[in-house]
This record gives structure tokens, C-alpha cells and sequence, in this order.
């Protein structure tokens, strides 16, 4: 159960602070406003129209993320 370091780190992805193999948990910074998922409903449940280029930027940052794993 001991926690291990990860050495991930990159502008696009949450920084992971470590985690264990049994149980398996990973330990991730914290996100004030939730993660994305939730982010994008909350804004569409408060009629805040999210600009097409701004989740075309979300995308991007998804990508250069899953890019660098």
C-alpha cells in the first residue's frame, strides 16, 4: 500500500502526486472548479454559452496532453 511518485508533468494534464498499486488509487492535484465533465454541464445548465473556439482550445489541450502520456 505504499505510495508511490509519479515524474508526470505537463501544462495539460493534472499533476499526479502519486499513487498505489493495491488498492489502486491515483492521487491528483486538486481542481477548484471540478473536473471537465462537470464543468461543461454546470455551464450548460447556467445557459453560458461555451464558444466553439473555445472548446475547439479545450480539445487542443486534450490532445497535447494525451501526446505527451
Amino acid at each position: 500500500n505504499k505510495i508511490k511518485k509519479s515524474k508526470l508533468k505537463h501544462l495539460n494534464i493534472l499533476e499526479i502526486h502519486g499513487f498505489t498499486l493495491i488498492p489502486f488509487q491515483i492521487i491528483l492535484e486538486f481542481c477548484e472548479e471540478g473536473n471537465l465533465s462537470n464543468w461543461l454541464s454546470k455551464n450548460k445548465e447556467n445557459k453560458n454559452n461555451i464558444s466553439n473556439e473555445k472548446l475547439i482550445e479545450i480539445a487542443k489541450e486534450i490532445c497535447l496532453g494525451l501526446e505527451y502520456l
